[in-house]
């Protein structure tokens, strides 16, 4: 469980840092791991679909399985809705 919200908390910092958002890290570093997923999902820039999903999700681990799923979705989206022809 530490080892998973390690690994999501590194892949929100770059995601938020491509989009230009500024978060004071050591203010989130002292929630409780719950407390972490519940804000992370708040604050980041996600679809209301995304966000409903999370909020639907019955527990933290699942919460973080799908936070998880859709920041690596985010991360590889390299074309960044360009138009390729």
């Amino acid at each position: 469980l530490k080892e998973d919200i390690k690994e999501i908390s590194k892949k929100v910092k770059i995601l938020f840092k491509r989009k230009g958002y500024l978060i004071n890290w050591k203010e989130l570093e002292i929630l409780n791991t719950s407390q972490l997923v519940d804000t992370i999902s708040m604050i980041s820039p996600l679809s209301i679909e995304e966000k409903q999903s999370l909020i639907e999700a019955i527990d933290v681990n699942e919460r973080m399985k799908i936070l998880n799923n859709i920041t690596d979705l985010y991360l590889l989206d390299s074309f960044q809705n360009k138009t390729i022809q």
